[in-house]
């Protein structure tokens, strides 16, 4: 794999957790949307499984350690937390698995209703092959041969 590969999955992952920090709020609709989005930009859905994931557990680093640090003196509220992340954690791999099959669909019906022809130069075409037919047998010849590959006439 390329460095440019390399680091466009890690801005996009960087990317859907801080999306996930931001949505995880909205119960369901926030973390489908976000899987949803994840879903579309990846190439296949074992990439995009573990994307979600690493970004789940990220966007949730983010969350509890920038936004919500001091609501963990209380245990009711904490246990209340990470049970609405685990439900947001399926909720984005649900939408991550919509989302790579919208994409999937979508380029399968692109790849065929839009299909390119391929276009040749001019230049490019191959001179066209010329045969002799043998006034004798009546058998084809290469154009630079002198006499008949069946019979051995001159041509």
């Amino acid at each position: 794999m390329s460095n440019s590969v390399n680091y466009k999955n890690l801005f996009t992952v960087l990317k859907v957790s801080i999306l996930y920090a931001l949505f995880s709020i909205l119960f369901i609709i926030g973390p489908l949307a976000v899987g949803f989005y994840l879903g579309n930009r990846v190439e296949n859905p074992r990439k995009g499984f573990l994307f979600a994931l690493t970004a789940a557990v990220a966007g949730f680093s983010i969350q509890h350690y920038l936004i919500l640090q001091g609501l963990y003196g209380k245990f009711i509220i904490a246990i209340f937390i990470i049970l609405w992340h685990f439900m947001s954690i399926i909720c984005l791999l649900v939408g991550v698995s919509a989302g790579y099959m919208y994409s999937d669909f979508g380029r399968k019906v692109k790849g065929v209703r839009y299909r390119k022809e391929e276009v040749k130069e001019p230049g490019d075409e191959a001179a066209p092959e010329t045969y002799i037919v043998c006034p004798v047998c009546g058998e084809s010849n290469e154009e630079d041969r002198r006499r008949c590959k069946s019979c051995g006439s001159e041509i």
